[in-house]
């Protein structure tokens, strides 16, 4: 686009230790920017770009200015293209239940992702590949899926098995094969989920349930994950919320 249209945000930190967290002894502070260009073509598709600028970082010299986040975007009514920091296909699709051992999903920390979103018959689909600058290969395929089928809503997620991780998904990258299923749907007036993993590099799996029920301001919810790794405990989890008016617990 040779012009575009620029909106800014905003945020600022101020905080206080009594120990040293890090580099965070005392008083310690920062405050930066969120940038956002964007211009509709004449073709309907919208060019964006968005990065973020941290401009003070505990010192009042703003000598520390440093950018983040960049994200550049072509998107029109039912798909889009993002390059950039932005996450995984996988990721934005998988619902977990409770805490499966299994749902290895590469998460993006830093690292290059190039994805393209869709949407189709009310479904929406994605494929990502991590970009390694290094080389120029793009690294791990992910897929994911998710839509509705009447009152049942159903996610799909699969990554490939990588071995090459130069430079990919920062410190959250996991080179497994993974495939995902999660269906959910009510009755009765509760949520019922069930959830099915697997990691084909590992060779197991992790099959999980949960259920919340609401009475009144009050839901309670619970899930239970079953582990095929003999090694690993099954794990479950209960959970009791309140919602009334500004009131939430």
């Amino acid at each position: 686009a040779a012009a575009a249209e620029v909106s800014f945000g905003g945020s600022a930190t101020l905080g206080y230790n009594n120990t040293t967290t890090g580099d965070n002894d005392g008083f310690y502070w920062d405050a930066g920017m969120s940038v956002t260009l964007s211009q509709t073509l004449d073709n309907g598709l919208t060019a964006s770009a968005t990065f973020d600028l941290s401009v003070f970082a505990s010192s009042l010299t703003g000598a520390n200015v440093t950018a983040g986040g960049l994200v550049l975007s072509l998107v029109g009514d039912n798909a889009g293209l993002y390059f950039g920091d932005t996450e995984m296909a996988a990721i934005g699709h998988w619902a977990s239940v409770g805490d499966m051992a299994n749902d290895n999903f590469s998460k993006n920390d830093g690292a290059l992702v190039i994805r393209g979103d869709m949407t189709f018959g009310g479904w929406d689909a994605s494929v990502s590949y991590f970009s390694d600058p290094t080389d120029g290969d793009l690294d791990q395929l992910s897929l994911g899926a998710s839509g509705a089928f009447g009152s049942v809503n159903v996610a799909v997620a699969y990554q490939a098995e990588e071995t090459d991780d130069n430079l990919n998904g920062g410190g959250d990258f996991d080179g497994s094969g993974v495939f995902g299923l999660s269906v959910g749907t009510s009755f009765s007036g509760a949520d019922v989920s069930f959830a099915y993993v697997t990691n084909s590099t590992a060779g197991e799996n992790s099959m999980g349930f949960a259920v919340s029920y609401p009475a009144g301001p009050v839901t309670i919810g619970g899930w239970y994950v079953v582990e095929s790794n003999a090694a690993l405990d099954n794990a479950f989890g209960v959970s009791a919320d309140y919602a009334n008016g500004p009131i939430a617990v």
